[in-house]
């Protein structure tokens, strides 16, 4: 299972994607969030849900379309907190054929709590349609 959903998480990334000189740049714009919200003064009174509010409010001007948007939105919803760094720097290594980090993003990720909010441009992303494996072309 946990296979499938790295798999289907790289695929949506990597299909999803129309950047091709800036992904680094998006990718530490949103580490830079979790190192402005680890510096932050009032940390420790922060709740789980505005600890997500002061995140993608620093990456608020990224578009919905990038990887670094998207893929952060993915391992949000998708993956148990206990793995979000986890899932989303592989997703990055494997974008970025590297090995990219932040370990403010790998301490804070799991404190993090779901809030839902309406994205401008979200809406217009769209992911590819599912195939089954019958139809599958290999």
């Amino acid at each position: 299972m946990k296979k499938t959903i790295v798999s289907v998480f790289l695929m949506l990334l990597v299909g999803c994607s129309g950047e091709v000189g800036n992904k680094v740049t998006n990718f530490d714009r949103v580490c830079n969030a979790f190192e402005a919200l680890s510096k932050d003064s009032k940390l420790n009174e922060l709740s789980g849900g505005d600890r997500d509010l002061f995140i993608f409010h620093e990456i608020r001007d990224l578009d919905a379309k990038s990887n670094a948007k998207q893929g952060l939105v993915v391992v949000r919803y998708v993956v148990p907190v206990e793995e979000r760094y986890v899932m989303f720097k592989t997703a990055v290594d494997s974008i970025e054929h590297g090995d990219w980090s932040c370990l403010a993003m790998k301490e804070l990720a799991p404190t993090l709590d779901i809030v839902y909010i309406e994205e401008e441009g979200a809406s217009n992303v769209t992911f590819p349609e599912p195939v089954s494996l019958e139809d599958a072309d290999f």
